[in-house]
């Protein structure tokens, strides 16, 4: 494995013989090195322990010492040691130091098995509210005669029913004068929001290029100076934070959103450092759909994924997007995984039609964050039937 400990399990369990690789099923009492400690697992198969087992918070082991680990799993030697956790070089050699960043577990010796692209909002941080409310603030400033204060919380529960629409942040800004204008104009929006968006802006006589630069300026201008109060906007899912610091696999972040948004969010909020022009970071990718496919291409064709003959996986929620990665041939030829978030931003129609998509598994939040952990979903792809 990469990027954490390897521990080889060899177990009977009712179903059949699993072999399985995992990074901490153990239950750490961290010491100082000299007299380091792990008390081992229960030996039943994970599909029964593994809940059990973890921090009734966070689903992850309760020590969070930083010290070089070890002990033994079924009689297995485990050693590894934490470090700060940086988004460096993923090319296949070895990651720089970054700077600011959190602990994580160390790369151990070996090549990956897993490598995944995930995508951000939706996915790794619910940024709904922040790019809603970003959105809201700008129209206000923007259209002052069109939009009026006493009119927010109505146009917010708007924004937040149709944010499964959105592509660009900007959006919302339109979204927020339409709301404002027509309170029921949700539903319209969902059915064929570029119709919408292009008759609207014509009919106000927009410059297009002017409202763009003001809704991108006043959104810097909340996050560089009111940081804490915009960072309240754009909060992780339950468990991601935890799920990533302890991720034993390297992974990408894929996404629209720019860069630096993501490098702030990433740091206060996941503990990761992300530089902007980390090689692990892909931002600004619009449109998404096309953009992602070729992001996973040139990831896929990258020396640790490529040598080490790993398993790309590729988490999105926007339903056209998994669709046409799904439909692309090179990537099936290469094998890659793709996976719909259910947890992200999508409407109904689109949970049930992604069901029907070849290729494509829908997954909840938490077989999302034990996918990370173990490469694989557990009760699903160990041999023990299908628990979907």
């Amino acid at each position: 494995m990469y990027l954490g400990a390897q521990i080889q399990i060899s177990q009977q369990s009712s179903c059949a013989v699993s072999r399985i690789v995992c990074s901490t099923t153990v239950r750490a009492h961290c010491q100082p090195r000299s007299s380091a400690s792990i008390t081992a697992a229960s030996t039943t198969h994970p599909r029964n322990h593994y809940p059990a087992r973890r921090n009734a918070r966070s689903g992850l082991p309760s020590a969070h010492n930083p010290s070089v680990r070890s002990g033994l799993c079924k009689g297995v030697a485990v050693r590894y040691s934490c470090s700060r956790r940086t988004m460096g070089d993923a090319t296949g050699g070895a990651a720089p130091s970054l700077g600011h960043s959190t602990r994580a577990v160390a790369a151990a010796a070996g090549k990956p098995s897993d490598v995944f692209a995930l995508d951000f909002d939706g996915v790794l941080i619910d940024s709904a509210p922040e790019v809603n409310m970003a959105g809201w603030r700008a129209a206000l400033k923007y259209w002052p005669d069109a939009v009026s204060v006493d009119q927010r919380d109505s146009v917010l529960a708007g924004l937040a029913v149709t944010r499964p629409v959105i592509v660009d942040g900007w959006e919302t800004m339109v979204m927020a004068r339409i709301l404002a204008e027509d309170s029921q104009a949700a539903q319209r929006i969902l059915a064929d929001w570029p119709a919408v968006m292009k008759q609207s802006l014509e009919s106000w006589g927009t410059d297009l290029k002017d409202m763009r630069t003001v809704f991108e300026t006043s959104r810097n201008e909340w996050m560089n100076g009111e940081e804490a109060d915009w960072l309240t906007y754009a909060q992780p899912y339950p468990n991601i934070k935890e799920t990533l610091q302890y991720c034993e696999h390297p992974f990408y972040i894929v996404s629209s959103k720019k860069a630096h948004r993501i490098s702030r969010v990433a740091q206060r909020q996941l503990g990761l450092d992300v530089p902007e022009d980390s090689p692990r970071l892909f931002a600004g990718l619009i449109p998404p759909d096309e953009q992602k496919i070729e992001t996973l291409k040139m990831i896929a064709e990258r020396p640790m994924v490529v040598e080490g003959g790993a398993t790309l996986h590729f988490i999105d929620d926007r339903f056209e997007t998994v669709q046409t990665a799904a439909a692309n041939a090179d990537l099936r030829a290469r094998g890659v995984k793709i996976y719909f978030a259910s947890w992200g931003y999508s409407t109904e129609a689109e949970r049930e039609a992604v069901k029907k998509v070849d290729n494509v598994r829908s997954i909840t939040l938490a077989q999302g964050c034990e996918l990370l952990r173990w490469g694989i979903l557990m009760g699903v792809d160990d041999g023990c039937g299908d628990d979907n």
